[in-house]
């Protein structure tokens, strides 16, 4: 049920963590998985914003049980942090890898 929008938010995580490396944007992947229908997803910045696409599936009668909030920017500095925690460091921009 909830593999074709798990589907997508994984598809859009590398457009997503260059967004928040590029333009330390905060990505949000908001919406509800679908069932049997196609899964409704939007992308969206910042916390305020996916308040208002969550009222709006609200709104709408979605189930709200189902909704869904992936937050790219947690994910990404939850990764960056155990890298670093195993002697991974980030190194300076422009130095050599």
């Amino acid at each position: 049920r909830d593999q074709g929008f798990a589907s997508s938010a994984a598809y859009l995580a590398d457009q997503m963590l260059a967004e928040v490396i590029a333009n330390a944007a905060a990505p949000y992947v908001v919406g509800v998985p679908g069932g049997d229908s196609e899964p409704v997803l939007e992308v969206t910045y910042g916390a305020r914003d996916v308040g208002r696409i969550l009222d709006a599936l609200i709104s709408s009668g979605a189930d709200a049980g189902a909704f869904v909030v992936v937050d790219y920017a947690a994910i990404f500095h939850r990764l960056q942090s155990r890298l670093q925690g195993q002697g991974y460091a980030a190194k300076p921009s422009g130095s050599a890898a």
